[in-house]
């Protein structure tokens, strides 16, 4: 990808393919803006995400997929961008 943002991308599909992912595989009509995001994501708890989260990294895992980013035997090496939390 060359953009940033998944929303990035979206906007320029519509603008190259009047159409984008977010419209064709979702049923999105209108690309919501950044803040739009954020404030729908801010009031869902990490623990509502959580049960997803573990089921992908255990698949993940399980399918060897991460053993390329284990550190020392009992962890892996990720790195994460945050704005606020650390």
């Amino acid at each position: 990808m060359q953009c940033a943002s998944f929303l990035e991308y979206q906007r320029r599909m519509v603008e190259n393919q009047e159409r984008s992912n977010a419209q064709t595989l979702f049923g999105v009509h209108a690309i919501p803006c950044d803040n739009q995001i954020r404030h729908l994501l801010d009031s869902v708890p990490p623990s509502a995400v959580a049960p997803a989260y573990r089921y992908l990294f255990n698949g993940l895992q399980q399918n060897g997929y991460l053993d390329t980013w284990r550190v020392h035997d009992y962890g892996y090496l990720l790195a994460l961008d945050g704005t606020q939390h650390f």
